[in-house]
C-alpha cells in the first residue's frame, strides 16, 4: 500500500461553507531535516471556499527557548476584485509568521483559475535570492522577492526545535491544534510533495503534465507517511486521471454576450464549445433540443 498514490478528501459530507468544521486534516508523522531552499507541489480539486482562507499545509515549531509560534505555510485567498473567481497565495516562512510581522505574506495572484478541476501548484523559495514563485498548472506566475536583512539562513528541521507539527486542511494557530472552522480546506488533495532544492521549469511542467511523478525528500505523499482525522482515503494505482480532462457539456439557460459565455465557461472550469464541422453543430443541437424543456423550465 506505501507505494501506491492516494487522495485525500477533506469534509467529504458537507456542502455548505457556513458547515466547515476544524477537525479534519492528515498529520505527517515523519521527521523534517533542516533545508534552505524547497520546492513543494501539489494537487488539489476545491469543492467550497472557506469564509476565511484555505489553508494547504503548515510545518509549526517553537523553537528552544523562543515562545513565538513560527510556521512555513501555504493557503489561498479568493481575490474579492474578481468576485472570488480568482486566487491568491498566502504563503509565509517561519520568520515572517511572528508577533509583528502578519502583514507579510507572500501573496501571489493565480489566474485565471479553473474551478470543478484538479489544479497543480508548485512553490519555490531560494535563499540565496529571497525569491519566492509559483507555478500554476506547469505556468510560472509572477515572482515575489523578500528581503533577506530579518531572514535565516536555513528553516530548522524537527530535531531543531522543542516542537513541531505539520498539518494539512487545518491552519495551526498552536503547533498540532488551535484550528478554525473558517480557516479549513473543504476539496480533495494529492501529491503533496515537499524538496529540499529547486525543482527545475521543465521538471515542474513534467509533474503538472503526469510524465513524472517524483516523490519529495522533506515530505513525500506516501500514505504510511500520514496520519488521517476524519479524512477520506482513497488508494490510486495510477494517478495520470490528475491530467486528464474530464468532458461534459453544461447547459445555461440565460443568454450572454460572447465575452461573458467565455468567461462563465472558464469559471466552471471548461471552454466555450463551439461546432468545427456540420456533424458537430447537428450533435450539439440535437443535445439542446433533448434538454430544451429542462432548461426553460429553470
Amino acid at each position: 500500500v506505501s507505494d501506491k498514490s492516494f487522495i485525500a478528501t477533506f469534509q467529504d459530507d458537507i456542502n455548505n461553507p457556513d458547515l466547515h468544521v476544524n477537525y479534519h486534516f492528515l498529520n505527517y508523522t515523519g521527521l523534517i531535516p533542516r533545508f534552505s531552499n524547497f520546492t513543494a507541489c501539489h494537487w488539489m480539486y476545491i469543492k467550497y471556499f472557506s469564509k476565511d482562507l484555505m489553508p494547504i499545509w503548515s510545518y509549526c515549531m517553537l523553537r528552544k527557548d523562543v515562545e513565538d509560534l513560527e510556521c512555513l505555510q501555504l493557503s489561498f485567498i479568493p481575490t474579492r476584485s474578481s468576485l472570488n473567481r480568482n486566487l491568491k497565495t498566502e504563503g509565509f516562512l517561519p520568520w515572517s509568521r511572528v508577533p509583528g510581522s502578519f502583514d507579510r505574506p507572500i501573496e501571489i495572484d493565480v489566474q485565471p483559475f479553473k474551478h470543478r478541476t484538479w489544479n497543480h501548484i508548485c512553490w519555490t523559495y531560494s535563499s540565496a535570492t529571497g525569491c519566492h514563485e509559483i507555478y500554476y498548472n506547469g505556468v510560472r506566475m509572477n515572482p515575489v522577492c523578500t528581503d533577506l536583512q530579518d531572514a535565516r539562513s536555513a528553516i530548522e528541521g524537527s530535531s531543531d526545535v522543542a516542537n513541531y507539527s505539520v498539518i494539512i486542511g487545518q491552519e495551526q494557530d498552536a503547533v498540532g491544534g488551535s484550528f478554525d472552522s473558517k480557516q479549513t480546506f473543504n476539496g480533495h488533495l494529492s501529491e503533496l510533495n515537499i524538496w529540499g532544492r529547486l525543482l527545475s521549469d521543465q521538471q515542474i511542467l513534467n509533474i503538472s503534465k503526469c510524465t513524472d511523478f517524483s516523490k519529495g525528500d522533506i515530505i513525500a505523499w506516501r500514505v504510511d507517511n500520514f496520519k488521517a482525522q476524519i479524512v477520506t482515503i482513497d488508494y490510486k494505482e495510477d494517478i495520470s486521471f490528475l491530467c486528464r480532462e474530464e468532458k461534459s457539456l453544461v447547459i445555461f439557460p440565460q443568454r450572454h454576450l460572447l465575452p461573458e459565455a467565455i468567461d462563465i465557461c472558464r469559471i466552471h472550469g471548461g471552454t466555450l464549445v463551439v461546432p468545427k464541422n456540420e456533424t458537430e453543430n447537428n450533435n450539439k443541437l440535437g443535445f439542446l433540443k433533448i434538454h430544451q424543456n429542462e432548461s426553460s423550465a429553470v
